[in-house]
């Protein structure tokens, strides 16, 4: 465990040199050979993207993990939201017992991996922890299950089980309401738009 006195050491690696001992924590976009991180940059740097380029698509990066975590914290965050956080303090939490290795495509070069190091050692200089307490999550941002009230579940991030145990399956959807319809469906309930 990390104590005050123990130096915080954080890293950030390229995938290209960790591909075969897959060494810590990959960051980036879904590939052939990783899946994707919660954490992963939504704003690609365009082909021949030079340095200007790459520091605006890092700050829009920063402004998006930003964004998120202030969503949580204000109890209005999206399923995207809560996955960020809770990765981020998954991360904190590994970096506090020992060194801590991300990788991405980018490294050395500028990287929205500077900018996770950087939440990540003020998170553990402030004891911030950026997910509430999974109980308040569950019901504040996933709801109620739509058969029995109860409120939902978040074994994972991929899907919703009921608390209940009502029998409600992942696979299993609610019956919409006839207003909503796919794209060029005639509706059939014209008097309520």
């Amino acid at each position: 465990m990390l104590t005050s006195q123990d130096p915080l050491s954080i890293a950030i690696t390229n995938t290209r040199n960790t591909r075969n001992t897959r060494a810590g924590i990959y960051i980036g976009r879904a590939s052939n050979s990783e899946p994707g991180s919660p954490l992963q940059n939504p704003f690609p740097l365009s082909r021949g993207g030079g340095k200007k380029e790459r520091s605006r698509v890092v700050q829009r990066f920063r402004q998006h993990l930003e964004n998120a975590i202030a969503h949580v914290e204000a109890g209005i965050g999206a399923q995207k939201d809560l996955a960020i956080c809770l990765e981020l303090d998954r991360l904190v939490e590994a970096a506090k017992k020992g060194p801590l290795q991300l990788r991405c495509w980018c490294a050395p070069q500028e990287c929205h991996g500077d900018v996770i190091k950087e939440v990540i050692e003020e998170a553990i200089a402030t004891n911030r922890v950026f997910s509430p307490h999974p109980a308040t999550a569950t019901r504040a941002f996933y709801g109620t299950c739509w058969r029995c009230g109860e409120p939902k579940k978040l074994p994972g991030l991929d899907y919703f089980l009921c608390s209940a145990s009502c029998g409600w399956l992942p696979t299993e959807k609610p019956i919409r309401a006839k207003t909503f319809h796919q794209k060029g469906a005639s509706c059939q309930n014209k008097s309520k738009h």
